[in-house]
């Protein structure tokens, strides 16, 4: 059994989460890699956690770094299968030899269209917002993997049966306590992505 479509889930920060993930089918799960950012995971637990799941390629998100040093570090501490960033981040480090999901607002489809295109290479997936207008995200289809992040109503679904190849991109959330999980929300979506 697997999912209609591509799906990340994002902010991992807990076993319950990972093994849930990858036992639903999900395909990319992302860690958040940077102190101070929300959702933070230590190297350690990271790698204590990618132990105990087998499936899912491993993203590291790394928002808000700038310097390519520590960029190089996290690359080494974390060992990802691909990098989640913005425009922002992907000029100030300028990654090269690693699959990344970018992150973009609709408009910069267009004002970053050189960025774009000097990095096509490396970019696995285009991330954007679920408000993105129709017409403007069939056009980036036409051109790039797209995971669209889901909204909290079900558009998603009727998006995903007009556009198959379309990708939702998820987040995961805290456990109340080790062990004890509420999956509701990521529930309600990987079941009506579930393939009959």
């Amino acid at each position: 059994m697997g999912l209609k479509t591509t799906v990340k889930v994002g902010s991992i920060t807990n076993l319950s989460d990972a093994r849930y993930c990858a036992g639903m089918g999900v395909d990319l799960l992302g860690f958040n890699a940077v102190p101070g950012n929300p959702d933070y995971i230590l190297p350690i637990q990271f790698q204590e956690l990618r132990g105990w799941f087998v499936g899912p390629e491993v993203v590291i998100e790394v928002y808000r770094v700038d310097q390519p040093k520590v960029f190089e570090e996290l690359l080494h501490n974390y060992q990802p299968d691909m990098v989640e960033l913005s425009c922002h981040e992907l000029l100030k480090l300028r990654p090269r030899e690693i699959p990344v999901i970018l992150r973009i607002e609709p408009e910069q489809f267009h004002s970053q269209a050189a960025v774009l295109r000097d990095y096509k290479s490396i970019v696995r997936y285009l991330q954007l917002p679920a408000n993105i207008d129709e017409s403007l995200l069939t056009e980036i289809m036409s051109q790039y993997k797209v995971l669209i992040e889901a909204a909290e109503n079900d558009s998603f679904i009727e998006l995903v049966s007009r556009y198959p190849q379309l990708g939702l991109a998820l987040k995961g959330s805290d456990e109340e306590r080790a062990g004890f999980k509420n999956y509701d929300q990521l529930a309600s979506v990987l079941e009506q992505l579930e393939e009959d």
